[in-house]
């Protein structure tokens, strides 16, 4: 056991090393190409009768008055899933902007007004969930694809920076475009405050490492950091305790339950602008009256989903913390399947105010190629400390992944499951809200300088 330990220990280190050490794609470089995109097109897809929506009409007015030059592609009334995909995606192919320029697009419908698959980059896989085909221009969703059909949509220059609100409820969709403009709102003030989590993945100190790594390079950027952590280095543990629980409403709960209030406490007093987490995903099933509703947690102690539950229903008041903080932050989680768009999890924390925007996987990922999946986690947060939007930072950090784990010298080592994995990590990767919201002023903005002011 100890000889294991040990060996664990020491693969970290080799990957955390490799990762600090490797990489073939310069971080500032990258800031610099992406910080260049500066899209003028706003396009919404969105069904015929959401148009007329006040939550919408607002919210097409509020980016119209950004400067954005607005567009809407309805989604046909009736018809099959495929005919209306394929609508959509001849529409989308039509209005695709021209060499040299990029534009947003939010699909505001859900997954089965507008599908995202499910794909599948093999025949005998279950397939993913995915937004990326429907950009690249593929037609036919039942097809098995190639990475000629779509990868290239991943890479720069990109075309179109999307985003998606897979909500059905008038309630959560309003409550996720107003979300937007209550951060966009928030962005004007000079301080910047992330909230990290991290949970064991692998072995002992695998992510607590990673993200004190972020850490580091979010406090050059003179933003304020808290790291909750299961292991060193951190600022606070995560912990919980054993409490029993028989009923919470109408939904029955195993007879003990750990119920953890220490990272909603800390992210409902401190209102931060970034929330990101390392960790595993948590499933939670509960019967309702339509069926089963499926809670895709982050983490057992982090934002499992009883905890969340038992908070909003009263358990703030024990924890001495509001209900649910002053204003929504953005939500980065890396667990596999936490961004499935049937995730519960996700509609309540768009719904209760806790979020303007998540992103994550809607299927199961994996840290392969080891070095080039670290560095993917420490790209992100230095793109949105850079003031990169944080749909333009989520494909500068996809295009980097993709060309360094085709150039990780283990990716030839692991080839049989690192090939597959890269494409079907980048392919899950989405990003619910608003693409064009920013955690740092763009007029603050200086890639040749330091962060940390001299």
């Amino acid at each position: 056991m100890r000889r294991a330990v040990v060996s664990g220990h020491l693969l970290l280190a080799l990957i955390l090393l490799g990762a600090i050490a490797s990489g073939c794609v310069s971080r500032i470089g990258q800031v610099e190409r992406y910080a260049a995109l500066a899209p003028t097109r706003y396009v919404v897809v969105l069904p015929a009768q959401r148009a007329s929506w006040p939550c919408v009409q607002r919210f097409l007015a509020w980016k119209s008055a950004q400067g954005y030059a607005v567009e809407t592609v309805t989604i046909p009334q009736g018809g099959t899933r495929s005919s209306r995909f394929t609508a959509v995606s001849e529409a989308l192919e039509r209005r695709r902007p021209k060499a040299g320029e990029c534009a947003y697009v939010l699909l505001l419908a859900t997954p089965r007004q507008l599908p995202m698959g499910a794909w599948k980059l093999h025949e005998d896989e279950r397939g993913t969930l995915s937004d990326w085909p429907l950009l690249a221009g593929v037609r036919d969703r039942h097809e098995v694809l190639e990475d000629v059909d779509w990868l290239d949509t991943a890479r720069y220059p990109q075309r179109w920076i999307p985003g998606r609100i897979p909500f059905g409820s008038y309630r959560t969709v309003a409550a996720a475009l107003r979300a937007a403009e209550r951060y966009a709102a928030r962005s004007t003030r000079a301080e910047r405050s992330a909230l990290l989590g991290a949970e064991r993945f692998g072995v002992p100190f695998d992510s607590s490492l990673i993200l004190d790594a972020v850490r580091e390079t979010l406090r050059e950027g003179c933003w304020d950091t808290r790291l909750l952590s299961e292991d060193v280095p951190r600022d606070a543990p995560i912990a919980g305790h054993i409490e029993r629980i028989e009923r919470l409403g109408k939904t029955v709960f195993a007879s003990e339950a750990t119920i953890n209030f220490t990272f909603l406490r800390e992210w409902a007093t401190a209102v931060p602008d970034l929330v990101y987490v390392i960790a595993h995903s948590t499933l939670l099933t509960i019967e309702s009256e339509v069926g089963q509703d499926r809670w895709f947690g982050i983490g057992k102690r982090a934002i499992d989903p009883i905890s969340y539950l038992v908070y909003r229903a009263g358990g703030h008041s024990r924890a001495k913390a509001p209900k649910t903080p002053s204003s929504p932050a953005i939500l980065v989680a890396t667990g596999c399947q936490v961004a499935r768009p049937d995730n519960r999890l996700i509609d309540a924390l768009f719904r209760d105010g806790w979020i303007a925007g998540y992103c994550g996987s809607t299927t199961d990922t994996g840290p392969l190629p080891p070095a080039a999946a670290v560095r993917a986690e420490l790209r992100l947060p230095y793109y949105l400390a850079r003031g990169l939007p944080i749909g333009v930072a989520m494909l500068a950090t996809a295009d980097a992944y993709l060309t360094e784990s085709a150039w990780d010298p283990l990716t030839t080592l692991l080839r049989p499951w690192a090939e597959p994995m890269r494409r079907q990590n980048v392919l899950s990767w989405v990003f619910y809200g608003d693409p064009s919201l920013q955690l740092a002023n763009r007029d603050r903005f200086h890639p040749h300088g330091p962060l940390r002011p001299k």
